[in-house]
């Protein structure tokens, strides 16, 4: 992820997942669009992750994604997030979180663009 993200002009800063999903802190390329570059990155470890062994053969993203910015105040914040997203995880899964963070911040949120 981080080789597909430098190749689109962006700086990967930090990558952690846990078994149903993954967080990417980023510096985006300034010509990047959002959109694309999900689908670049989606598609390019989806790819990779195939060929990696015949195990992840059916490995597939789910459709939606969430996408956030951070004001670099609040990286030590997001950087232990990510990196304690197991342990943090048995307390709220993932879906509850996500159902809570836009809210939280005023931003509104449509599931059906969320959930596979």
């Amino acid at each position: 992820m981080a080789g597909v993200l430098e190749g689109e002009g962006c700086r990967e800063i930090l990558i952690g997942g846990v078994e149903d999903h993954v967080h990417i802190a980023f510096a985006i390329a300034k010509v990047a669009a959002p959109i694309k570059l999900v689908e670049v990155v989606k598609k390019q470890s989806s790819k990779w992750m195939k060929e990696q062994d015949c195990a992840f053969s059916r490995f597939y993203w789910q459709t939606g994604y969430a996408l956030f910015s951070v004001s670099p105040s609040n990286f030590e914040r997001l950087r232990g997030h990510i990196l304690n997203q197991e342990r943090h995880h048995r307390k709220m899964t993932f879906q509850e979180e996500l159902r809570i963070l836009p809210r939280k911040h005023g931003v509104e949120f449509d599931e059906r663009y969320v959930w596979d």
